[in-house]
């Protein structure tokens, strides 16, 4: 997922942050799964593409986050990924930070059900980034939507898949 300018500044202290995706199809087959999250360890990254190995070629930061997902996701309901503070911290925090970055979050699958969960990224909804943040003394809300890029082929971010 590639979300675009982060207006963060250096000095900010990131006290939330996490990501809302709307599902666009589950089956009832699906069963739980589990994914790492991480950011892409850059402050310029490249658009997504459809290479293979695109993805799982980029350096990782060493902050990740699990997510383990609802066992039965229900298309047209809205999910949360845990919070994500540590890794946007990790983020903000690298000497070379500019306050106006883009972000790439980086899923990566642990365990799968026996068919995709496609979350909505190509049609509306897509991907929300929600960041709170204090700086300077005072707290600050932000709300960014992604990219469109990493549904190039389908329309949709397939949650269990690989690059």
């Amino acid at each position: 997922l590639h979300f675009p300018s982060l207006t963060i500044p250096s000095t900010a202290q990131i006290i939330y942050a996490d990501i809302a995706f709307s599902c666009l199809d589950a089956s009832a087959s699906i069963g739980t799964f589990s994914m790492n999250m991480y950011l892409e360890h850059s402050n310029a990254p490249s658009r997504l593409s459809a290479s293979l190995g695109d993805i799982s070629k980029r350096n990782k930061t060493l902050t990740s986050v699990r997510w383990d997902a609802e066992s039965r996701m229900v298309a047209g309901q809205t999910y949360r990924t845990p919070d994500l503070t540590g890794m946007f911290q990790e983020l903000v925090s690298w000497e070379s930070w500019t306050g106006q970055s883009d972000a790439v979050v980086i899923l990566e699958p642990i365990t799968g059900g026996t068919t995709g969960v496609r979350m909505a990224s190509g049609v509306t909804p897509k991907p929300t980034l929600r960041i709170a943040f204090v700086d300077t003394g005072k707290m600050v809300n932000v709300s960014i939507t992604a990219y469109g890029e990493e549904t190039i082929g389908t329309g949709a971010v397939d949650l269990i898949s690989t690059d």
